[in-house]
């Protein structure tokens, strides 16, 4: 795994998927569901995943766009693209679902025409780019008119209550597991970026104090329409312990 200003992380791939299953209790992949089908990706459509890390949700859309449709999945990372390709190989029946094509890229300079895409999505990655307007600019750039990118990611909760229960999920839950998984050099980075995010994580790669920002629900929906889309919807999930925006253009 590669953090985003050049924090290395080697090896640790099948620990985070197996950490990211029992301390979500699955939910990750309901989340991750729920925003392809917020992103509007139907059967035979052109699709795009940013940011796309292990390839989870460009794995989802491949199944939904099926085999007549098209994903690309892009990261800047090649040792997560590479991970993501491995994965992708392991999977049954792949007849049944549009081939990816994984792409090293930026998310700020995404290397695409304008109105490309049917959909987009972007799954916990808006927090490590150095440009947020920017990178919402690109996502509103490459889709076709009336189309929605759909951007998944923790939740920063105006619940105070809400941000207790995060607290006591971080410290006696995810952390230990963390180190049970022989992940403690991520559940020590958990701890360290907690103090400023306020972010539940089941994966400590994506949290740090030096990279992305925290950015609640208001104000991505704010950004969303300065970038160029006419709609920004922000939903929050799992009682706001997760948020998606969702924004049409």
């Amino acid at each position: 795994l590669y953090l985003y200003y050049g924090f290395e992380l080697s090896g640790l791939e099948e620990s985070v998927a197996q950490l990211n299953d029992v301390t979500s209790l699955g939910m990750h992949r309901v989340w991750k569901r729920t925003a392809v089908k917020w992103s509007g990706a139907n059967e035979g459509a052109r699709t795009l995943d940013v940011c796309c890390g292990s390839g989870d949700l460009a794995m989802i859309l491949a199944e939904v766009v099926g085999s007549e449709g098209e994903v690309i999945a892009l990261d800047f990372a090649v040792a997560q693209l590479e991970n993501a390709r491995q994965r992708e190989a392991a999977l049954s029946a792949p007849w049944t679902r549009a081939q990816i094509q994984w792409l090293e890229g930026d998310a700020m300079k995404l290397p695409f025409e304008d109105d490309s895409f049917d959909a987009v999505t972007l799954g916990y990655g808006l927090r490590n780019v150095k440009d947020v307007p920017t990178t919402l600019r690109e996502l509103c750039r490459v889709l076709k008119p009336g189309c929605t990118a759909a951007v998944l990611d923790f939740n920063r909760p105006e619940d105070a209550n809400i941000g207790a229960v995060q607290d006591f999920f971080l410290d006696n839950l995810v952390v230990p597991l963390a180190r049970a998984n022989g992940v403690a050099e991520e559940a020590n980075f958990v701890i360290h970026a907690y103090d400023t995010m306020i972010a539940m994580t089941m994966n400590a790669t994506y949290c740090s104090d030096m990279v992305g920002t925290d950015i609640a629900g208001p104000e991505q929906e704010e950004l969303a329409l300065e970038a160029g889309f006419t709609e920004g919807v922000h939903y929050e999930l799992t009682g706001g312990l997760m948020g998606c925006l969702v924004a049409t253009v």
